[in-house]
């Protein structure tokens, strides 16, 4: 997986589980919910870990463009994420304490 695929998995992967759990309260239980989320905080964090893999011991930083936010004539500014060593430990660090709250919180 290439860094910044993995960058985009740890933002919305948590994101998708707000979703599922947020907007399907009709068609799934609470149990449910709770297994979506935990889950998904899950896959975040192994994505986090396996990006701080590459990025601290393969030294591949960069900067990931999610999206052009204002362009008018040549000023562009877009929406993105800077990947180094210090993000990528702030990630992992961040993702371990949310994975954890969710699993103590079912």
């Amino acid at each position: 997986m290439t860094i910044s695929m993995l960058s985009e998995l740890v933002v919305l992967l948590p994101l998708v589980g707000f979703l599922v759990a947020g907007l399907g309260q009709k068609y799934i239980t609470d149990r449910g919910a709770q297994g979506v989320t935990c889950g998904l905080m899950f896959a975040s964090l192994v994505a986090g870990a396996l990006l701080f893999q590459k990025v601290a011991f393969d030294h591949q930083s960069t900067v990931v463009t999610l999206f052009p936010w204002i362009q008018v004539g040549s000023f562009d500014v877009s929406w993105g994420l800077k990947v180094d060593t210090l993000s990528a430990l702030m990630i992992v660090v961040v993702t371990v304490v949310s994975f954890l709250v969710h699993l103590y919180s079912v």
